[in-house]
C-alpha cells in the first residue's frame, strides 16, 4: 500500500488537543476512525479525512438519540442530517450517513463495516460521534454512533446563514486540483432557479456574486463542476436566508409506504412525483416516452452493476451519447440520484438548483425515468427532451410568403411572386443541406444560386437565407433580424423550400429552409 494514507491518519490524530484527547468519547471516536480508515487501507481505498463541522453534527446526532430513544437519520427535533450539515456551514456534499447501536465500539463497527457504503470510492472526508449512556431500554453503557461521509470538492469562502434583504453576497473559493468550470444555479424563494456567473477567469477559482433580491425566504446555492470522467457533479448546496431567521430544523413530509414489485412500479413513482411538482408550479406535465425510458433505465442498471454514479460511465459515453447510440435524435438533459428511498431521492433532486431546473423547466415536453434496484439502494436516471411536434412544410412555405409580403407592403414595397423554379431549386439546397446534417450556403459543391442557374440556364442577381429551426413562429423570429436583406426594392421574386427531417444533434421534425430573392 502507498504510504500517504498511513501520513494523513497521523494528521488526523495531530489536529486534536491534548484536552479532547482525555475524554473518553473523543478517544472513542479517534479510534473508530483509525478502524474505518484500516479497514478501508486493506481494500486498497484511501484514508478519509476528518471534517471537524460535520463531526459537531454527527456528535450531536448521537447525543440525540440517546436522550430522545431513537435510532433514524432524521431526528425529532432537528429534522434531516443534511439540514444540520447546512446550519453547521459544512461545504461539502454529504454522501452517505451510517449509525450504530450496540455496547462496545469493536462492536459497532462491525455492524458499520457491513455496509458497503463504508467503501465508498468517491468520499474523501468523514465525521464521527459517539454517545454512550444508561438507557431502560438498552440498558448501561449503549453506544450510539453516527458516521457521516463526504466529498470535498474545493474551498469555499464562509458563507453567513442569514444575510439582510436586497445585499449582496461575495462567494468565491477555489476547486480542488482536477475539477474544472465551476458554476452556481440557484432556487430563489418562490422556487424559480438562475444561473450566477463566474466572475474569475483563473482556471480552477470562482467568484459570484449572489443578490438577495427576491424578498424575503430561503436562497439555496449550489455549486456545480465537472469531473473528468464522469461529468458534472455536485459539489455543495448551501442555503442563505435572507429576512427571515435560519430555521433550526426541517421537518420533511412523512415518508410513503414504498413497495414496488418491479422497476417499472419504481420508475412510475419517480414520474407520478415529477409531474406532481410540475402541476404544482403551475406547469404542463411531461409526456412518458419509451425510449428515453430504456435509455434511463440502462444507465441506472449500468451504475449499479458497475458500481459508479456519474453521468459519464466508464465507456466514455454520455448522457447524449447513450440516447443517440440507441436511435435518438437531438439533446437530452439528465439526473442522476441514489438513495435508499424513492421519495426521498426525488426530494434531494428538488433541493438541488441544477436538479430543480430540469424537473421544472418549461422548455422540456417529454421525459424517461429509469430505477434500478442493488444494495438497498434505488439508482434513479431521468432524462428530459423537448420534442417538436411535425409541420406542414406547405404551411411554412405559406406562412413565410404571406410574412414576407405583409413587411413589404408595410414599407410600401411591391409584394413578392413565388417563382416554382426558384422553389424547386430551394427545395433541392434544403433537401442536401438534410442529407449531410450541416447548414451552409454550399452543400454537395453547389450553392443555391447555382442549383437554381442549373434548372434555368442563366445566372441572376439574388440574396439568399438558409434556417434550421423548430417550428414557423423561430423561422419568423430569424427572418426579423434578416429585414435588410429581403426587403429591398429590386427583389420581385421568391423561392421557398421547406424539408422537415431529424437532425442528430437538434432532434426530430427540424426544419431545413432555403430562402431567395431576385430580380426578373
Amino acid at each position: 500500500m502507498p504510504y500517504l494514507p498511513l501520513i494523513v491518519l497521523c494528521l488526523i490524530f495531530s489536529l486534536v488537543t491534548p484536552a479532547q484527547a482525555n475524554d473518553a468519547l473523543y478517544t472513542s471516536e479517534l479510534q473508530l476512525i483509525n478502524q474505518l480508515n484500516q479497514y478501508r487501507l486493506r481494500q486498497d481505498l484511501s484514508a478519509l479525512q476528518l471534517n471537524r463541522e460535520a463531526a459537531r453534527v454527527a456528535r450531536s446526532h448521537s447525543q440525540e438519540m440517546a436522550n430522545r430513544d431513537f435510532f433514524a437519520l432524521i431526528s425529532p427535533s432537528r429534522g434531516t442530517l443534511e439540514h444540520q450539515l447546512g446550519y453547521q456551514r459544512v461545504f461539502a456534499k454529504p454522501l452517505h450517513t451510517l449509525i450504530a447501536l450496540d455496547y462496545s465500539l469493536s462492536q459497532a463497527f462491525a455492524q458499520i463495516q457491513k455496509n458497503p457504503m463504508l467503501l465508498s470510492e468517491e468520499a474523501s472526508h468523514l465525521a464521527v460521534g459517539i454517545h454512550t449512556a444508561d438507557n431502560t431500554k438498552y440498558g448501561p453503557k449503549a453506544l450510539w454512533v453516527t458516521v457521516i461521509l463526504l466529498k470535498q470538492m474545493a474551498e469555499i469562502s464562509p458563507i453567513p446563514r442569514t444575510v439582510d434583504l436586497n445585499s449582496i453576497v461575495r462567494v468565491s473559493g477555489r476547486l480542488n486540483p482536477g475539477l474544472h468550470r465551476p458554476r452556481m444555479p440557484m432556487t430563489l424563494p418562490k422556487g424559480r432557479v438562475i444561473t450566477l456567473p463566474n466572475l474569475k477567469k483563473t482556471a480552477g477559482t470562482f467568484e459570484f456574486e449572489v443578490p438577495f433580491t427576491e424578498g424575503p425566504g430561503r436562497y439555496t446555492l449550489e455549486l456545480l463542476v465537472d469531473v473528468p470522467r464522469e461529468g458534472p457533479k455536485v459539489a455543495a448546496i448551501i442555503p442563505v436566508y435572507s429576512g427571515i431567521p435560519y430555521p433550526l430544523s426541517d421537518q420533511p413530509s412523512a415518508p410513503s409506504g414504498e413497495r414496488f414489485s418491479t422497476s417499472n412500479e419504481a420508475a412510475e413513482k419517480v414520474f407520478q412525483l415529477l409531474n406532481q411538482a410540475r402541476r404544482e408550479h403551475n406547469l404542463a406535465p411531461l409526456t412518458k416516452d419509451p425510449l428515453l425510458t430504456y435509455v434511463a433505465y440502462q444507465h441506472s442498471q449500468n451504475m449499479a452493476q458497475k458500481r459508479f454514479f456519474a453521468h459519464i460511465n466508464p465507456d466514455g459515453d454520455d448522457p447524449n451519447d447513450r440516447f443517440r447510440n440507441h436511435g435518438g435524435f437531438g439533446h437530452v438533459g439528465e439526473n442522476i440520484a441514489l438513495d435508499t428511498r424513492i421519495d426521498s431521492a426525488f426530494r434531494r433532486l428538488m433541493g438541488s438548483p441544477g436538479h430543480r431546473a430540469n424537473i421544472l423547466s418549461d422548455q422540456f415536453t417529454h421525459a424517461g425515468m429509469g430505477v434500478y434496484s442493488a444494495g438497498g439502494q434505488f439508482y434513479v436516471t431521468q432524462l428530459f427532451q423537448k420534442k417538436h411536434p411535425p409541420s406542414d412544410p406547405q404551411r411554412v412555405r405559406q406562412g413565410l410568403l404571406s410574412w414576407l409580403n405583409q413587411e413589404r407592403r408595410n414599407k410600401g414595397l411591391t409584394p413578392l411572386q413565388l417563382d416554382e423554379r426558384m422553389s424547386r431549386a430551394a427545395v433541392q439546397h434544403s433537401q442536401a443541406m438534410a442529407a449531410e446534417n450541416t447548414l451552409s450556403y454550399e452543400v454537395d459543391g453547389l450553392n443555391y444560386a447555382e442549383r437554381l442557374q442549373r434548372l434555368q440556364g442563366k445566372r441572376q442577381e439574388m440574396n439568399t437565407i438558409i434556417l434550421l429551426v423548430e417550428d414557423l413562429e423561430q423561422a419568423l423570429a430569424k427572418l426579423e433580424r434578416n429585414q435588410s436583406a429581403l426587403l429591398r426594392p429590386q427583389w420581385s421574386l421568391a423561392g421557398i423550400g421547406v424539408v422537415q427531417a431529424h437532425s442528430p444533434e437538434l432532434g426530430e421534425n427540424m426544419l431545413w429552409i432555403t430562402l431567395g430573392v431576385s430580380k426578373p
